[in-house]
């Protein structure tokens, strides 16, 4: 179903065994327009700290209750790699998370490097029982990475693991930890939605609003719309455009650029905020774009 991804941003997340932490954040690639990190917000005690998790590991989102079901453990996502999680994110870090948590390669690797695919839950984790919650850590099988974890935990200022161990291949080494950052070692395709919101929208005629939300589809979380408002200069309403008509962005001027004019797109079908994206509401749209290309 499609949603506002700003009303994403809160929602608590929830792992297999409880609650582990808040969504502040939602990392997407700019190529693609297709979410790949949640940022999740957990409390360690002393200071919050933020973690990355794939929608891989993301189960259906429970709308009314503003929550996030993950299929791991609390004890696992607080050992997760957690080096860097800001902006931009080195491919380094990327391959340290996806070798921790078993994920299917990351878009842009190449397939030999990858581990065996893992699925997309379909539905919401089940919450152990009171019984079986005490020896749950006993029956689920472990990865060499956790338990290379358990083994460090036995000192008590052992370092949490931030990196997995090199492959014993030198191809794959040399591909997977590449130290010349001149090579491509950066994610430059991962943007934040949070630094997204405000963007200027520049159509063919000028300025015509600002992005206020995404709209994405929390059944493969891939985005279908910018919606843009809510200062245009007459109709004052808010709209959805197809990422069709999106030209470029312009990152360091923070612009996003359309390939619309300002009339065409003030006189779309006007969004209510409010509302979901109806059937009957995309059929209005694509038919309103249809008649302007």
């Amino acid at each position: 179903m499609l949603r506002k991804a700003k009303n994403c941003l809160g929602f608590g997340v929830e792992a297999i065994d409880g609650f582990i932490g808040n969504l502040s954040d939602i990392y997407f690639d700019d190529q693609e327009w297709a979410v790949r990190y949640f940022v999740v917000d957990i409390d360690s005690g002393s200071e919050t700290q933020k973690v990355l998790i794939s929608p891989l590991s993301v189960g259906k989102a429970d709308w009314k209750k503003r929550s996030l079901p993950v299929s791991l453990t609390k004890k696992r996502i607080a050992a997760s790699p957690r080096a860097e999680v800001d902006l931009p994110i080195s491919k380094q870090y990327e391959i340290a998370l996806r070798r921790y948590y078993e994920w299917p390669v990351y878009w842009g690797q190449v397939e030999f490097l990858d581990t065996p695919s893992v699925k997309k839950m379909d539905s919401p984790p089940k919450i152990p029982s009171d019984e079986d919650a005490a020896d749950f850590q006993d029956t689920e099988p472990q990865t060499s990475e956790e338990r290379y974890v358990e083994e460090d935990e036995e000192e008590e200022d052992a370092p949490m693991l931030s990196m997995p161990r090199e492959s014993d291949d030198n191809e794959v080494a040399e591909l997977e930890f590449a130290n010349d950052e001149q090579e491509g070692t950066f994610s430059s395709t991962l943007r934040s939605f949070n630094e997204l919101l405000g963007y200027r929208i520049e159509s063919t005629t000028g300025e015509a609003g600002i992005l206020s939300d995404l709209i994405i589809d929390d059944e493969d979380w891939g985005c279908r719309y910018l919606t843009i408002g809510p200062d245009f200069p007459q109709s004052g309403h808010d709209a959805l455009l197809s990422l069709h008509w999106l030209r470029d962005i312009d990152w360091g001027m923070s612009r996003i650029h359309i390939t619309i004019s300002q009339t065409d797109l003030e006189n779309s079908p006007p969004f209510d905020s409010n509302e979901t994206v109806s059937r009957d509401y995309e059929k209005e749209l694509f038919d309103y774009y249809d008649k302007i290309r």
